[in-house]
């Protein structure tokens, strides 16, 4: 059984979805935890580096970028705030809303892997 199916019926799904949140948020931890220092920039490198850390953002594509980043997580993560409400409105159980969870899971990504 998958997180989403134990969670759902127990805690509901405004908690269950705060628990997955702290779930993958540790899981990016624990990623970060392998990073290493970088090597160091060769002089050609340094000379388009030295805008600092924010640099980067004087290039109008990066900017664009980003905005189409952060419109496209408000997109994404919306089904997840209505869907839940929506199936029990209609008379679904937690389990079968659990089971939605998880083909949205997984087709997306699918989708970002043959992207």
């Amino acid at each position: 059984a998958n997180l989403a199916r134990v969670l759902l019926p127990e805690v509901g799904w405004r908690v269950g979805l705060r628990v997955l949140a702290a779930v993958i948020a540790s899981l990016y931890l624990v990623g970060s935890v392998g990073q290493y220092e970088p090597p160091a920039l060769s002089a050609s490198d340094q000379k388009a580096a030295d805008g600092g850390m924010f640099g980067v953002f004087k290039d109008p594509k990066f900017r664009l970028t980003c905005a189409a980043v952060a419109c496209a997580g408000f997109g994404y993560i919306l089904p997840f705030a209505v869907q839940a409400v929506h199936a029990e409105n209609i008379g679904l159980t937690s389990d079968e809303s659990a089971t939605v969870y998880t083909m949205f899971g997984t087709f997306s990504i699918a989708g970002r892997i043959t992207a």
